[in-house]
């Protein structure tokens, strides 16, 4: 899921003991501007200009307990926040996706395979890794090189896991960013699914969004006056 709106809330806490997400009315606080964004830049098919690229990462226990009648497997290496996706993407919504590119070559990423399979992995098993990369790289990756961010395959998967290891999702963000969230009936409760970051050209966090209202973060699917979980990773 790509879309996120504004919540009513305010995150607080994260409580690496209970694993409790906390939300409070949100408030203005001082952030730091980018004083200039990435020159817009169109992709040669005539897809949508792009203005940043976002990175997406998954609560891997999240998914399994929303697809929890699928198998579901996470590797044993595995106790972070993995990637959902690198996407190429734009203030106005409208991100490019599917533009033309070299096809996916697994032999350019024999190096990365390692962290990707434990940052990247495909834990739902309705197919391989190998077949969720390059899904990733026909949708987004050949995108990403057609806009002039990385020069193939390997800078783009090579950068993706830098910025997911880099930027752990339990520290403080300076820029506003994307949180999203899954509900479960059996039992009642929200979890916390997906944490969106951006970054500029030069592979710099910006804001993910550019509205008036000043707020740290927008949510979309979460109990913004309650409490929202993440779940122990089960392996």
């Amino acid at each position: 899921m790509r879309d996120t709106k504004a919540g009513q809330g305010r995150l607080i806490s994260a409580d690496l003991g209970r694993r409790v997400l906390s939300f409070g009315n949100k408030r203005s606080h001082n952030m730091i501007f980018i004083c200039a964004l990435l020159a817009l830049v169109a992709c040669a098919t005539g897809q949508a200009e792009v203005d940043f690229i976002t990175l997406a990462t998954v609560w891997p226990q999240s998914d399994c307990e929303v697809h929890k009648h699928d198998t579901c497997t996470i590797p044993a290496s595995t106790n972070t926040f993995t990637l959902r996706g690198f996407w190429p993407d734009n203030f106005g919504g409208e991100y490019p996706v599917d533009c033309e590119g070299e096809e996916f070559d697994i032999t350019q990423l024999q190096s990365l395979v390692p962290l990707l399979e434990q940052l990247w992995p495909n834990v739902l098993e309705d197919g391989t890794n190998e077949e969720l990369w390059k899904e990733q790289w026909d949708r987004h990756g050949k995108c990403a090189v057609e806009a002039g961010l990385f020069t193939n395959q390997e800078t783009y998967f090579s950068e993706a896991l830098t910025q997911v290891v880099r930027y752990n999702a339990f520290q403080t963000f300076y820029y506003r960013f994307n949180v999203n969230c899954q509900y479960l009936s059996d039992p009642d409760r929200f979890v916390l699914s997906e944490l969106q970051v951006c970054f500029n050209q030069t592979m710099s966090p910006i804001d993910c969004y550019i509205d008036g209202d000043h707020t740290s973060y927008h949510t979309h699917g979460c109990d913004v006056t309650g409490e929202v979980l993440y779940l122990p990773i089960q392996h």
